[in-house]
């Protein structure tokens, strides 16, 4: 199989992994809104007193994927350009987006922050070692 189809794979595949995390957010803000968990008006300002911690995690677990994984897109997108690419580069890319599937099921699920922290500190493993091929590719 072609590495750069797979590394592009392991691309949209987190794109749309964010559209589907929107789509959890949303329905959880919608349903707190009708169950009278939160005013309609707190989405003017995003502040509130007793927000309800489920919207307060979903909240910011969803601003992750605009930091460290914003990280993985630029770097699997340049890795695209290259002629020669390892299979391993694949197999990485992929590994990175499995770290973030297991950090959304701990943040989302039982929270446990030594667990959260192993999945986070996976993908940036990944992307370290993405950068030293970035890296040595251009020496």
């Amino acid at each position: 199989m072609n590495v750069h189809f797979v590394l592009a794979m392991s691309l949209a595949f987190y794109v749309f992994y964010i559209f589907a995390l929107a789509v959890v957010m949303f329905k959880k803000r919608k349903a707190a809104v009708v169950d009278k968990d939160i005013s309609f008006s707190y989405f003017k300002t995003y502040s509130a007193e007793n927000l309800p911690d489920e919207l307060i995690v979903i909240a910011r677990h969803f601003d992750n994927q605009f930091q460290v994984p914003m990280l993985f897109m630029i770097t699997g997108s340049l890795l695209l350009t290259f002629v020669h690419l390892p299979a391993w580069v694949a197999v990485l890319a992929w590994i990175f987006v499995l770290s973030r599937v297991v950090h959304t099921r701990i943040h989302l699920g039982s929270n446990n922050v030594l667990n959260r922290v192993k999945a986070y500190l996976t993908g940036w493993i990944v992307l370290f070692v993405l950068w030293i091929k970035i890296v040595i590719t251009f020496l």
